[in-house]
């Protein structure tokens, strides 16, 4: 299947011809269906992530319910394979209003926000990975900030590194 995938990749854009006429003819690649996507994304072993689903336009949540059928249709022969669509409370029972067939396929599943003694674990294991001291101030205004969403604490926590210019190796201090 990878060979189908480079084959795909390769054949957009390009040209062929055929020697006895000297003509040039461009080739239509391969389309990309939702089922060969898919194939290769099983095979991978993998599955796709969709964050901010609540953002989504109402059209493409359509599009993305149609998609999903055919996901769970080749979780069949690919155990791994789901979509898995982040987003804001409810959003799940969207998809089933785009299409009923989904009523049985999707299962939401509530994620509580985090406390600020969790986010403060995150914090000191970053500490402890990247080998940097951070003061109880800037840790207390990430997990003031991050609102609860430890990947909104793990972004404040890189913007602080990188503006401090901590991403090196070496014990230093941020404060």
């Amino acid at each position: 299947m990878q060979a189908e995938y480079l084959g795909i990749k390769a054949k957009i854009g390009g040209t062929s011809s055929d020697e006895s006429q000297r003509k040039q003819q461009r080739i239509v690649p391969p389309q990309l269906t939702a089922q060969r996507l898919a194939t290769f994304i099983g095979q991978a072993g993998c599955c796709r992530v969709l964050e901010d689903f609540h953002k989504m336009p109402a059209a493409e949540k359509t599009k993305l319910s149609q998609l999903m059928k055919v996901f769970m249709d080749m979780a069949v022969e690919f155990p791994r394979l789901k979509i898995v669509a982040i987003g804001a409370v409810n959003t799940a029972r969207q998809i089933v209003d785009y299409d009923a067939e989904m009523a049985n396929r999707v299962a939401e599943i509530p994620v509580q926000l985090m406390t600020r003694p969790e986010l403060a674990i995150i914090l000191a294991k970053g500490e402890q990975h990247l080998n940097i001291s951070v003061s109880a101030e800037v840790k207390g205004g990430i997990s003031h900030y991050c609102d609860g969403l430890a990947s909104v604490c793990h972004q404040l926590a890189l913007n602080a590194c990188v503006a401090a210019r901590e991403c090196s190796t070496g014990v230093r201090r941020m404060s």
